[in-house]
């Protein structure tokens, strides 16, 4: 583990104290991991539950969570933060460009990530089709490419971010993603659909996915997983109008139209992100190496329990949504059950992924997902019984509560480990690095497993095993931050 003492004692000297104090914009240095991370972060100027200001005895309190870290903070001062609202450390919590970035990036993952997560229509829609002579397992790893594209495009459009190149990315990225879409309704074999969607449409997505929820995440700091919950129920949304739109249209126009009707939308809505959205001006501020950061991320274990324990969940997480219109159409369900399907677990998914956010803000990040994980394990390996109609809407339901409400908190747990707000890109591309390659995996072992069982015992077995051992990291994982910052609302 990374030595920060000295580093932690050389900011505390150089903090310069000053006899009036704003209740506004209070801040304290603090070592903010254990693992060796420091930075300012902001406080809440009213930590008592009366609504006064915060006595010498309320800091005293915190350095005191210090001190039982084995640091000595005798000579620590409480400074005052800088009023510019550029300040690299004063995230302004709301204002009209603010908004206009959440509505902008909600549009924008609702266009890309809401179609991402509606790949079970294609993969039934293809299996009785144009790729009927390929095997399930071959067909899902169309779909999972895919997410593990998009997963894996986080570091570098992360960094890319961080260097201040969002317009770059946000314009490329929806250029790229429309040339893909329109390309797959061209596509006729296997290999067409795979370079397409896959390839093309994969990296467009992935330089939008990560600015997105990085440029939202950087306007806020108290509100933020609401904000990103706010994005990322937006895609939700496309989820559950995508599936309703594509089978409604594979049955009447067939593949190649009603893939092109799909595209027409998401160019508009492209346009308008594009226009909505704008970076956060930050002064300039020389970015480290990339490689002695991931180094430094890598030496310290609470990363790797959140990264790990995201990329468990997240292996686990897809493999029901990929599987589920086949599953109930084996199990003789009504053709309109099997169309609405996805529609009805992404529409729970809306309600969960705006109201983790809220919850999350109120008790905790890791407070919320380590219950939520745990519930979408159960409930994987439920499917198994969700053979009729009531039941079947019931699991639905229940499923996509959970499943979106990780979505949702999967970003904020891993910018909960930024020391500023210059770090959030990195740190959100690096734990992707693990996410990417548990998407890569997830679902097409899951249909290897159908291939060679014949039943969906053992595929979501798989699904349940794999994340509860994520929920058990992220577990861990709260244990240690609730040691390190001194505080259960984690």
């Amino acid at each position: 583990m990374t030595d920060t003492t000295g580093t932690l004692e050389e900011n505390i000297k150089t903090t310069v104290a000053t006899p009036r104090m704003s209740s506004s914009s209070l801040t304290l240095p603090v070592q903010q991991l254990e693992d060796g991370l420091g930075g300012t972060l902001p406080i809440d100027p009213h930590p008592t539950h009366d609504g006064r200001r915060p006595t010498e005895d309320d800091k005293g309190l915190v350095l005191n969570k210090e001190q039982d870290m084995g640091v000595d903070l005798e000579d620590a001062q409480v400074k005052e933060a800088s009023s510019d609202p550029t300040d690299i450390d004063v995230f302004p919590e709301g204002g009209l460009q603010a908004y206009l970035t959440v509505a902008g990036g909600s549009i924008a993952l609702l266009t890309s990530f809401g179609l991402s997560n509606s790949w079970g229509v294609f993969q039934d829609h293809l299996k009785l089709a144009e790729l009927s002579h390929y095997s399930p397992s071959a067909i899902s790893w169309i779909g999972s490419v895919n997410l593990a594209i998009v997963f894996l495009s986080g570091l570098p459009s992360g960094r890319l971010f961080d260097a201040g190149h969002f317009r770059i990315l946000l314009a490329g990225g929806s250029i790229m993603y429309l040339i893909g879409i329109y390309m797959m309704s061209l596509s006729k074999d296997y290999y067409q659909v795979f370079l397409s969607y896959s390839v093309c449409l994969a990296i467009g997505s992935g330089f939008i996915f990560t600015p997105t929820v990085s440029v939202v995440g950087s306007y806020f700091f108290r509100k933020r997983a609401v904000m990103i919950g706010i994005c990322t129920g937006a895609a939700a949304v496309g989820s559950v109008a995508y599936p309703i739109m594509l089978n409604k249209l594979f049955a009447s126009k067939g593949f190649g139209p009603a893939v092109r009707i799909v595209a027409y939308m998401q160019t508009g809505c492209f346009i308008a992100a594009n226009l909505l959205m704008r970076h956060r001006k930050l002064p300039p501020k020389v970015q480290p190496p990339i490689l002695p950061l991931m180094k430094q991320f890598m030496h310290q274990p609470t990363t790797w329990m959140v990264s790990l324990g995201c990329a468990a969940i997240i292996m686990g997480l897809w493999i029901p949504l990929f599987y589920v219109q086949t599953f109930l159409r084996q199990h003789n369900a009504s053709p309109t059950l099997v169309t609405y399907c996805l529609a009805i677990i992404n529409a729970a998914a809306v309600v969960s992924r705006t109201s983790s956010g809220l919850i999350a803000d109120h008790i905790g990040i890791f407070n919320t997902a380590v219950p939520i994980t745990f519930a979408t394990a159960v409930l994987a390996i439920a499917m198994l019984g969700a053979t009729n109609g009531a039941g079947s809407v019931v699991w639905m339901l229940l499923f996509g509560l959970t499943n979106g409400a990780f979505v949702t908190i999967i970003t904020p747990s891993l910018m909960s480990l930024a020391k500023d707000v210059t770090e959030i890109g990195v740190r959100v591309g690096y734990g992707f690095i693990y996410v990417s390659a548990a998407t890569l995996v997830g679902s097409p072992v899951a249909g290897a497993l159908l291939t060679s069982t014949g039943t969906y015992a053992a595929p979501l077995g798989f699904s349940a095993g794999v994340t509860l051992l994520g929920s058990a990291l992220l577990g861990w994982a709260r244990m240690r931050q609730a040691k390190v910052k001194g505080t259960q609302k984690v």
